[in-house]
C-alpha cells in the first residue's frame, strides 16, 4: 500500500507526496492584480504539499471576474518562494461570467 507521504508520478510530473491543495480563492492581490506578501507567505507555509493548485486567475486584465484577484500577466513574487521550497504549483484559470459596465 501507497503512503500519503510517498511520491507519486502524475504523467510527466513527479511529486514529493501525494497531497494535492485544491484552490481556493483568497482575494489577496491588489487591484492590479499584484499579489501581496501575504500571497507569497500563504503559499510558502503550504509548500509541504505534493501539488498546489493556486487561486485562480486570470490571463488579461479584460478577463478578471472580480475585484483583488491576481493576474498572470503580472509577474508576481511567488516563483522565488517557490524555488526557494522547491514546491510544485499550477494555476487554476477560471471562466469570469461577463460583467455589465456601468
Amino acid at each position: 500500500m501507497n503512503s500519503l507521504f510517498s511520491q507519486v508520478q502524475v504523467g510527466r510530473y513527479t511529486l514529493s507526496n501525494r497531497m494535492v491543495m485544491a484552490p481556493m480563492t483568497r482575494s489577496r492581490a491588489n487591484d492590479a492584480g499584484v499579489p501581496s506578501d501575504l500571497v507569497v507567505t500563504y503559499y510558502a507555509q503550504r509548500a509541504g504539499a505534493g501539488l498546489i493548485i493556486s487561486e485562480g486567475v486570470y490571463p488579461v486584465a479584460s478577463g478578471k471576474g472580480y475585484v483583488r484577484t491576481p493576474g498572470i500577466s503580472i509577474t508576481p513574487p511567488c516563483p522565488k518562494a517557490r524555488e526557494e521550497r522547491a514546491m510544485s504549483a499550477t494555476v487554476r484559470l477560471p471562466h469570469q461570467p461577463h460583467w455589465p459596465k456601468p
